[in-house]
């Protein structure tokens, strides 16, 4: 398939899914619930978390692509707003706030 025909087949929401965003340490950030389908029958769509970076790490993730085995990969120690409790996200899954406020 010739590139140009590859990047025709491409999603248009390029700017929700842009890469190599850059997280520091106190950034507010969003992770969205997943992608609906609103259909008769189907749950409600869910709302994005919210949160705040409270660390970063480079994490070693198995990889069957990757010649050593494992790929390294940024993850986000987040504080959730609606939670005790903090979580490991991968940073692919996140978005700046105001970003995120700004699309939707």
């Amino acid at each position: 398939m010739p590139k140009d025909a590859k990047k025709s087949l491409a999603g248009t929401n390029r700017g929700y899914k842009k890469l190599n965003r850059d997280f520091a340490i106190g950034d507010r950030i969003a992770k969205t619930k997943g992608i609906t389908v609103d259909l008769p029958g189907t749950p409600a769509r869910q709302g994005a978390r919210r949160g705040v970076v409270v660390e970063r790490r480079l994490k070693q993730v198995r990889s069957s692509r990757a010649a050593s085995g494992f790929a390294r990969r940024w993850q986000c120690v987040v504080q959730w707003d609606d939670s005790s409790h903090t979580d490991e996200v991968d940073e692919q899954r996140l978005i700046h706030e105001a970003e995120f406020d700004n699309i939707n």
